[in-house]
């Protein structure tokens, strides 16, 4: 007999169990069809033990297994194959780079930041893997603004100078722009002697564009 017409069979049993079993049956005679070896509803009813274990087993390594919120940078593109981390991130976002004739910085746009999913999140978590301590956080979309807050903003607006912190905006302002549909950047954070609070675009950072670039 095969588990399915087995599991019919337990199924049947307990049925007819259950339905002689009330009050108004008690006295009765049950049915012919009763009577069930009780070798054979345990090991049915152990089949039946086991599967639901296995059932709740696979659930559990499902559950597990499941991606983590914390997961790092995971919405890339399908082209994307090598994970992005603090070693390589300046590939997919515009980042600074120093330029020793003219002993100045300028931004320069990463080879591969068309293979990655251009999204809020996406890009902010990319643009987190920098060196400093100051983060982003999303905080929304309006029309054509988006709005970010700067997180342990002091290290930016007191502790990079005003270089340093000229560079991390810059390459906010512009690798944030890479969304569809976003021209504005609006930056929140209290003022300090380098940085401070503002709704931003490229513009304002156009000296730093090399015409290669642009």
């Amino acid at each position: 007999m095969c588990f399915h017409q087995s599991l019919c069979l337990v199924t049947v049993k307990c049925s007819e169990i259950a339905t002689f079993a009330k009050p108004e049956n008690v006295g009765k005679k049950p049915p012919t069809s009763l009577p069930m070896s009780r070798k054979f509803l345990l090991r049915s009813l152990l089949l039946l033990g086991f599967l639901a274990l296995a059932a709740f087993v696979i659930w559990k390594v499902g559950e597990i297994n499941a991606p983590s919120a914390n997961t790092p940078v995971s919405s890339t593109s399908p082209k994307q194959t090598k994970a992005i981390n603090e070693t390589n991130y300046s590939s997919y976002i515009w980042a600074t780079n120093y330029d020793t004739l003219r002993n100045d910085e300028f931004l320069r746009r990463g080879e591969m930041l068309d293979s990655t999913i251009k999204s809020p999140n996406t890009l902010i978590e990319i643009l987190n893997l920098r060196t400093p301590e100051c983060k982003l956080k999303y905080i929304g979309t309006s029309n054509d603004t988006l709005t970010v807050r700067i997180l342990n903003e002091e290290i930016l607006s007191e502790q990079m100078g005003s270089t340093g912190s000229l560079c991390f905006l810059a390459e906010t302002i512009y690798t944030l722009t890479e969304i569809k549909g976003i021209t504005y950047i609006n930056i929140k954070m209290n003022y300090g002697s380098h940085a401070g609070p503002g709704v931003f675009s490229r513009g304002d950072f156009k000296q730093m564009i090399r015409k290669s670039d642009s």
